[in-house]
């Protein structure tokens, strides 16, 4: 982090030429937004571009600590103002360098960033409209060059723009394109700058649009953000007392073997406590638990009972220093399930499912214990076998933008995910921008011919996100082919995959029941209760050669 604040140093701070102010009409107020702009700062934006360069105001001219000292300061959508009286006439406003400020709270080191000139995989760049800039070593090329041209701010009085004047709006660019997600939701490839991010939005019908990011917005909404877990770059944080630290999941699914399938019909608070504490010694910091939409939809005959009996899961998660990955709509329309026969060909969104979607979500916001919200589990997963994923892809992807909508309006803070099993699955959920991680289940067992996590992780990389490998587990039973050692030596490959690429794992799951399913030998912890060797390594208690 000091590296990047001392590199962005070297740029001397632009500041944006205001005309001599005349008298200035106002205060200029809005309907969409309680706040006004007037003196300082009316005449500057109604000059330079207005709602469509700066958008709408985000709160009132106050003083604020600046770089400079105080100064008056008033934030807006795209942008921040700052008053300088001590500047001589007319450079008396100045625009914060937001770019630079978020990717620098995000933890990234743009000076690590690959000086390619654009990455045609990406978005619909030309190598014939290219600008370098030699100070930081960056190319702009189209279409984000044409919109990088098209702005900036009158400086020497000439007609035209020099690059001086664009700089002078925008900023020299401190990223190549990188596909990101932006403050809607929406995953688009961006353009870092040292003021601004461009965003390139592909349209369905082809062709596509330069939009400015809502960088204001943004900071705005961090500066209120509750405390709890955030994506900045490609790793997940945690923010705890106004520290943030990065924060890797390490944790275990929770199925007890005493309620398999039926945790909230057989809740017992006790036995769960008992569990969650269990856990917590195994080192885990996180635990997964499925929401079966057969419990928790509101015509469910029982479900403010179930949804009673989260709250008090969540209670005695916090209890334990463990967050939780809740799984949203788990068995929603699944083939073979009794709510799911009528459905499971074609996802409908309705009322019901809305309703979930926003009650749960909503209540939990600013709960940290909340690690993200799962908008459904291997959606992808559609018997009698996972060939016809393609039949019915645009139904479930739709589906799920719908959901993520939606969880997004009740719970804006908390990042989304979804669970899917293979590579092709996990592509499509981010690039519809429903999962803001690249999650994966892996059972190299059940899934022949598998290749290796990291192989597949490498296929995914390009997406630059978090890497939350929700569900792994290795049989321990004989009669599956496995035992205790290669399940032992299963979590220690694991382990290792964690080290090289920083992801979350997730074991399936602590305690394995009695009877011999592949479901059952899975556990970490044997049905009497004692731990296997899998569970020490898990704890990293026992070093793996």
């Amino acid at each position: 982090m000091l590296r990047l604040l001392l590199a962005l140093c070297l740029f001397s701070s632009l500041h944006l030429a205001s005309r001599p102010a005349a008298a200035q009409s106002g205060p200029r107020c809005f309907a969409e937004v309680p706040w006004c702009i007037e003196a300082p700062f009316l005449s500057f934006w109604q000059r330079n571009g207005g709602v469509a360069t700066f958008g709408l105001p985000l709160g009132p001219a106050r003083m604020q600590a600046t770089d400079h000292g105080m100064r008056l300061v008033q934030p807006f959508e795209r942008q921040r103002f700052e008053w300088h009286p001590e500047l001589p006439a007319p450079y008396q406003i100045s625009l914060g360098r937001l770019g630079a400020e978020l990717l620098a709270r995000s933890g990234v080191d743009w000076q690590q960033f690959p000086r390619t000139p654009n990455d045609p995989y990406r978005y619909p760049s030309s190598t014939t409209d290219c600008h370098r800039f030699a100070a930081t070593g960056f190319s702009v090329c189209a279409p984000f060059h044409a919109a990088w041209r098209s702005g900036g701010v009158e400086l020497d009085g000439h007609p035209g723009l020099s690059d001086a004047e664009r700089l002078a709006l925008w900023g020299l660019p401190i990223s190549p394109p990188l596909v990101h997600t932006n403050s809607s939701g929406q995953r688009v490839v961006a353009q870092w700058f040292e003021r601004a991010r461009f965003e390139w939005v592909a349209q369905p019908n082809g062709g596509g649009t330069v939009l400015l990011g809502r960088l204001g917005a943004e900071q705005h909404l961090e500066a209120q953000r509750p405390q709890g877990t955030l994506i900045r770059g490609h790793q997940l944080w945690e923010l705890d007392n106004g520290q943030l630290r990065p924060w890797q999941a390490h944790g275990i699914n929770y199925n007890p073997p005493w309620a398999p399938w039926g945790l909230w019909e057989q809740w017992n608070p006790q036995r769960v406590n008992a569990d969650l504490a269990q856990i917590a010694a195994l080192g885990a910091n996180v635990v997964r638990v499925a929401l079966p939409w057969r419990n928790f939809r509101a015509s469910a005959a029982q479900s403010d009972r179930y949804r009673t009996h989260f709250a008090s899961f969540v209670d005695l998660a916090r209890a334990h220093n463990l967050r939780i990955i809740p799984i949203l709509f788990d068995e929603f329309c699944k083939y073979g399930k009794p709510d799911g026969i009528a459905c499971w060909d074609n996802w409908l969104w309705d009322g019901e499912t809305d309703e979930l979607a926003r009650a749960l979500p909503a209540h939990y916001r600013n709960n940290p214990t909340i690690a993200l919200w799962e908008l459904s589990n291997e959606p992808g997963w559609v018997e009698p076998n996972e060939t016809i994923w393609q039949a019915h892809r645009a139904n479930r992807l739709a589906w799920l933008v719908q959901a993520a909508r939606v969880v997004r309006e009740a719970a804006p803070y908390q990042p989304l995910t979804v669970g899917v099993s293979m590579v092709t699955e996990a592509a499509a959920v981010i690039d519809a921008g429903v999962s803001e991680t690249i999650t994966l289940h892996y059972y190299p067992e059940i899934h022949l011919n598998r290749r290796s996590l990291l192989d597949e992780l490498g296929d995914l990389a390009h997406y630059q996100l978090p890497i939350l490998i929700s569900e792994i587990g290795a049989s321990a039973s004989p009669h599956l082919g496995g035992n205790e050692a290669t399940q032992a030596a299963f979590a220690c490959q694991m382990l290792a995959v964690t080290r090289n690429t920083g992801a979350g794992m997730l074991w399936w799951h602590l305690q394995g029941w009695d009877g011999i399913t592949w479901e059952s030998e899975l556990g970490l912890l044997r049905p009497d209760g004692s731990l296997r060797p899998a569970a020490h390594v898990w704890a990293k208690h026992t070093p793996c050669p």
